[in-house]
């Protein structure tokens, strides 16, 4: 089961070994984060019919050796086994979950940074 609960307008997630179901904006407890092996890398849901992302994945990719974290792909048409084994599926693509946070949608090279780095 799922439990999601919204503290001070940011829902976390919390985990109890089902798939956790991310939407933009969420919060995924930072308990689960870690034991997932989450808390310092940018996951990247992606599929290869998606608009959005194949223009976020060239950025993506673009600022991989910019950062400190490791970024995880999982392609959801070819790799769902992948998302439901980490224990997290997107609603929509591209989604990135980034120290814990998730964000859907594209942003510029700028905009992934900051979020990565601050």
């Amino acid at each position: 089961m799922i439990a999601v609960v919204v503290v001070s307008g940011c829902i976390q997630a919390q985990d109890d070994g089902e798939v956790i179901v991310i939407t933009d904006g969420m919060v995924i407890d930072p308990q689960v984060c870690v034991q997932k092996g989450l808390s310092d890398k940018v996951v990247m849901f992606h599929s290869p019919t998606c608009p959005a992302c194949k223009d976020t994945l060239p950025v993506i990719e673009d600022i991989e050796d910019e950062i400190d974290s490791e970024i995880i792909y999982i392609d959801i048409a070819s790799e769902r086994e992948k998302a439901e084994q980490l224990g997290l599926m997107p609603t929509h693509i591209p989604t990135l979950i980034i120290k814990c946070s998730v964000y859907t949608g594209y942003k510029n090279k700028e905009g992934f940074l900051e979020l990565i780095g601050g």
